[in-house]
């Protein structure tokens, strides 16, 4: 039976963003002088990382890749229009540095990292929310895919298994009436991409039996226990096997 086991504390707070990286998971929190701390598995012990070119941020996306960990967008802790910078932290000199700028500002995204390319799905600031960016580390430049999300949509998870990505939950963006303001209801969908090569890449929603149980936001799905069959979980083999028109 799986079970949780308290082993410390780390300062995290909301719209901050986290990332796995070896033993340890590195979270940048939202703040004035947002500093990223690292927080080690098996010990839990912390430790504050170097100081970074983040002010007054929030909802940095963070991604693990090669020796660096990767820092997309964010937003201003006041509101407003994402950002499109692209920093990244070598973890073991314990810097940053400018890396580039994407096609699209992001904010609330959860990258996915596919051998030298790193992809971003949603949240650009509500109005094109569905558009999925490539980043290439190598050449430090971006580029948009071909497909797009079946809505427009934030905070979900994107993972990448087998060469495929897949964008889990989320909530999906609906313009109010007669307002430049956007609202926000929890996805249950999970889109698989087919990313490779970029030119040809293909974007659809599972089928409807892989419909999540609940709605996950911002890295953290709510995997609830199955009430029924069609509540079970996605298959990640049964979804690349859909994906690939199997």
């Amino acid at each position: 039976m799986a079970e949780w086991k308290h082993i410390g504390s780390a300062p995290l707070n909301l719209w901050g963003m986290i990332v796995a990286y070896g033993e340890e998971f590195f979270y940048l929190y939202a703040g004035a002088s947002p500093r990223m701390t690292a927080y080690h598995a098996k010990t839990g012990a912390t430790r504050v990382c170097a100081a970074q070119p983040y002010v007054d941020m929030k909802s940095v996306g963070l991604c693990a890749q090669g020796p660096y960990i990767y820092g997309f967008g964010g937003a201003h802790l006041l509101g407003g229009s994402p950002y499109q910078d692209v920093y990244r932290y070598h973890v073991a000199t314990d810097t940053w540095a400018y890396s580039g700028s994407l096609e699209r500002s992001v904010s609330r995204v959860q990258p996915a990292a596919l051998e030298d390319r790193i992809f971003l799905a949603g949240e650009t600031g509500g109005t094109d929310g569905d558009i999925i960016q490539q980043y290439n580390t190598s050449t430090q430049t971006t580029n948009l895919l071909p497909v797009t999300l079946s809505e427009k949509v934030a905070g979900g998870v994107c993972v990448c298994v087998d060469g495929l990505l897949y964008y889990i939950g989320g909530t999906e963006l609906y313009p109010l009436p007669d307002s430049e303001w956007w609202q926000e209801r929890g996805s249950l969908k999970v889109h698989i991409v087919n990313p490779a090569p970029s030119h040809a890449a293909t974007c659809a929603p599972a089928p409807a039996a892989f419909l999540l149980p609940r709605a996950g936001y911002l890295g953290i799905p709510h995997l609830a226990q199955a009430r029924r069959p069609s509540d079970r979980l996605p298959d990640p083999e049964d979804l690349a096997a859909s994906a690939r028109g199997h």
